[in-house]
């Protein structure tokens, strides 16, 4: 019927029709990807991607922890360098392998504590200080402050925990600063 020169022609050019179909998919694909990233598109038009809304949320420290921090920076002075909203993991770590590790860093990688007292001599840490608002009255919140506490003994940091107030005694923070270094592994040494 048709001459074996014909057939082989018709495969050839079917071929080349699907070999052109699938080159212009991979072009106008990566053109797509292209103009997403905010690389050039055809036309020499640059495409902008454009993030999420993004805003600041609220203020950097909560109604009861600006004071506090404020107090803090009175009453210690030069005693200490303080930080606030350290992330725990930045404080402590995990000494595990494979899916153990995996489990328990995620544990720690989105809590953080209030604030962090540092030796200014040696920037060493000398004691976690958590302030505590109605929030941490809350079963979930327990559960969290448990589970902090428990991880901060285990590595031996010291924690205190101040119940969040209109006023502060300075002289009575600062006792409670030092009662809650003494007689811990690492200690406050002033």
């Amino acid at each position: 019927m048709f001459s074996p020169l014909i057939v082989l022609f018709l495969i050839l050019g079917a071929l080349a029709v699907g070999a052109l179909v699938v080159v212009a998919g991979i072009v106008f694909f990566l053109a797509k990807v292209k103009s997403k990233r905010g690389g050039g598109a055809p036309g020499g038009h640059v495409a902008q991607v454009q993030p999420p809304a993004i805003f600041i949320s609220r203020q950097f420290f909560s109604r009861a922890e600006a004071p506090f921090f404020r107090l803090l920076g009175n009453t210690l002075k030069d005693r200490y360098v303080i930080m606030a909203k350290v992330r725990l993991s930045d404080v402590i770590d995990v000494r595990a392998t494979g899916a153990t590790w995996a489990k328990a860093r995620n544990k720690i990688q989105s809590k953080h504590v209030d604030f962090v007292l540092l030796d200014p001599a040696d920037l060493t840490l000398r004691l976690i200080i958590e302030l505590d608002d109605r929030s941490h009255e809350r079963e979930d919140r327990q559960k969290r402050d448990a589970f902090v506490d428990q991880a901060l003994a285990q590595a031996g940091i010291p924690i205190l925990h101040v119940a969040a107030a209109y006023t502060y005694d300075p002289q009575e923070l600062l006792r409670q600063i030092n009662a809650a270094c003494g007689g811990t592994g690492i200690g406050c040494g002033r």
